[in-house]
Parts: C-alpha cells; structure tokens; sequence
C-alpha cells in the first residue's frame, strides 16, 4: 500500500505519492525497496498529467509503473544492447498518439485484464490528474480502481467543471487520510490567504509524511509534479526525501560524494525517459509544454548527473 493524493484547483494541480516499497515477512509489511517510482509524467495529445498507481508493485516480472508506462508509449521499453540493464531513455515517434480519454480507458482495459490471482495480492489503483484541452481548459482528476477480490475495475474522479475561485478538490488512492487531517492541512490558507501551488505541495508531502508515522506500508520520501494552468509556467517535479539522498561519484581524477534526486518516468511524443538519479535541473520540451524537474545542484565541480536506476528482481 502506499499513499497518493491529487489535487485540483481552477489554477493548478498538484500530485504527491510516497516512495516506498514493502513485502511481507511473517505477515508484517517490511521495506523492500524505499525510493521505488510510483509515477510517470504523461504528454497525451490533448492534456498533460501526472499518475501513480497504488497496489501490487509488480505486473508479472516488470515494475508496476514501467508496465503503465511501456502501455501508455506502446512499445517495450529499451534495457541497453544485451537487454539486460535498467530501463533507460529513448527517443522517435511513439507508436500510441493517444488523447487522454483513449490513455484512461486502455489503462482500465489494461487493468481489467491482469490475472485475478495478480489482483488479489493487493490491487491495482491509478490516479490521473492534470489539464485537458477541453474549451476551456480545465482541471481534472481521475482514479481508476481494482481492488482485491474485484473482478472489474471502477473510474471515478473530480466534478467536470473545477472554475469557480475557490474550487478545491482532492483525491486519494491508497492509504486513507481522515478528513480532518486533510482539512487541517489546509485550514491555514482559509479563508484569510491565499492557496499557492507551493502551499498546496507543501501541505500534501506533510500529509503523506504524518501518513508514514502510522502506517508501516507509506514511506517518508515523496516526489510530487505540481503543473500549472497552462500559460502560467512549467509543470515542476520534485523529490522531497525525509533525509538528504547522496551517492558517491569516482571518476579518474576523484570521488565526490553528492546530493541527488530521485525522478520519475516522463513520456511525450517522441521521447521517453525513465526513472533517474540526478544531479543538476533538467528542462523538457513535453510537445509545447515545458516541464522541469528540480535536483540539487553539482558540487565539486560536477555540473549535472544522470543514470537509470536498475530495479530488484519481484
């Protein structure tokens, strides 16, 4: 189980989901793997979103969120010349140029059609929320839901229409969040300021966070896509880690040890990025929307860093 919460207002979106992976050892949840990727950034034709998935960390042999992500391109996903290394970047005309109603209803084909033996280990649930070119464009979040013990899933999601003002809507899939923790979250910002897409960030990694204090199946760490209107600037990704993540870097002149970030899969029409640990800011040209995705900065005279993350073995 894990802990992913969107929310959509008339000027932004923002999604939150923790990082971490657990098995069960003598019937108790232990860490299996702690910076795991739950989310992928999705240009469709006529929207751009963000969506994770809570439930079974695995389809089959393939990481629950390259499985959304290979679907959501159409073609396997590139593991270097032998086909053995970590999911990596590729780039040229993606083989499904899906809008996102099209993207939404195979993710729930897809979804219906996994193993019911697969579903009952924990469920498939997947949170969509971003902008859709609509006229006029508008917010929106949209879950899709299997549940252990269904054979079917369900697709639910915000009100079409998210204008007025004031308008706040939030959706959670995984594990749950009272309602008055999520309006304490919040309460500072009403009636007397102002919600920014910054505060409402801010708010949801400390929900998430309070999340992993009681549940041994939410993790600390938690990466969030906060995408604004479109006009008003570029959707952002951060990595939010409870404590600094640093790896150590040899070349042939020294060895620096660095802080890092962990980023998520992004995909637009021709390129295809995996999960990364990176060093420096990387800007993206998602078809007309730019997207950045904020890491620490170099130090010691290393300017940027890159390299795809090999995942355990279900």
């Amino acid at each position: 189980m894990t802990l992913v919460l969107s929310a959509a207002t008339p000027g932004f979106v923002v999604q939150a989901a923790d990082r971490l992976l657990t098995k069960a050892i003598n019937n108790k949840p232990r860490p299996f793997d702690p910076v795991a990727n739950k989310t992928v950034v999705y240009r469709a034709t006529d929207a751009l979103v963000s969506l994770s998935y809570s439930g079974v960390a695995y389809v089959k042999s393939q990481p629950t969120d390259e499985w959304l992500a290979e679907l959501l391109w159409g073609a396997p996903i590139g593991r270097g010349p032998d086909g053995n290394g970590p999911a990596a970047m590729g780039f040229g005309v993606r083989p499904n140029a899906w809008t996102i109603d099209r993207a939404i209803d195979a993710l729930r084909r897809a979804i219906d059609g996994l193993p019911q033996t697969w579903i009952n280990l924990g469920g498939l649930f997947v949170s969509v929320a971003g902008w859709r070119n609509d006229r006029p464009v508008r917010p929106f979040v949209v879950d899709i839901k299997r549940a252990p013990g269904e054979t079917r899933s369900s697709v639910g999601g915000t009100p079409r229409r998210i204008t007025r003002p004031k308008t706040f809507a939030l959706v959670q899939i995984g594990a749950r969040v009272p309602k008055v923790t999520i309006n304490a979250a919040f309460d500072p910002f009403r009636p007397s300021r102002t919600l920014t897409m910054e505060n409402a960030e801010e708010a949801l990694v400390g929900l998430i966070r309070g999340a992993a204090r009681r549940h041994l199946t939410v993790g600390p760490h938690v990466l969030t896509v906060a995408i604004p209107a479109p006009g008003l600037g570029p959707a952002v990704g951060r990595f939010h880690p409870a404590k600094p993540h640093r790896v150590r870097v040899v070349s042939a002149r020294k060895a620096l040890t660095v802080a890092v970030a962990h980023t998520p899969w992004i995909l637009a029409s021709g390129q295809y990025h995996s999960p990364q640990v990176a060093v420096g800011n990387t800007e993206l040209n998602l078809d007309g929307m730019p997207f950045v995705f904020e890491a620490p900065p170099g130090e010691g005279g290393l300017a940027a860093l890159a390299f795809p993350i090999k995942r355990p073995n279900p």
